[in-house]
């Protein structure tokens, strides 16, 4: 549990942040670890009750235990690399950007009318002030 506990400590923020799949994950680990404990001290006091053992059943119970072991440290692993990559949501009061509503682009038409109607007016006042000329 030291490198899932490294690993929030890193990224700054408890295991209640977390979505609630990594939440079930970590306290899965934590029954396996206990149960793992438990099943080492009670070998441990069967072993020491029974002074003649097989030296064979002691090595595949060793066997046993270093594979429990070994996979309790990669699911350990696997949970901080998880907790490392997780991303918080952003905590901003401000509501996320409402997506801009396309604005209806004015008729150029129109424009180009007034623009042809100003020059037809000033070319109309300047042969006007010619003929006067």
């Amino acid at each position: 549990m030291k490198k899932i506990s490294e690993a929030l400590r890193k990224k700054g923020i408890a295991s209640k942040a977390l979505p609630q799949e990594l939440q079930e994950s970590i306290a899965k680990l934590r029954e396996d670890i206990l149960a793992y404990n438990a099943a080492v001290e009670e070998y441990d006091n069967e072993k020491g009750e029974e002074d003649e053992e097989d030296e064979e059943a002691a090595k595949e119970a060793n066997k046993k235990f270093e594979d429990l072991a070994d996979a309790i440290a990669e699911k350990e692993i696997e949970l901080a690399e998880a907790i490392e990559n997780f991303q918080e949501a952003p905590k901003n009061d401000e509501p996320a950007p409402t997506p801009a509503t396309p604005q209806k682009k004015e008729d150029s038409s129109v424009g180009w009318l007034v623009f042809g109607g100003v020059v037809l007016a000033l070319t109309l006042g300047a042969v006007n002030l010619m003929k006067k000329k």
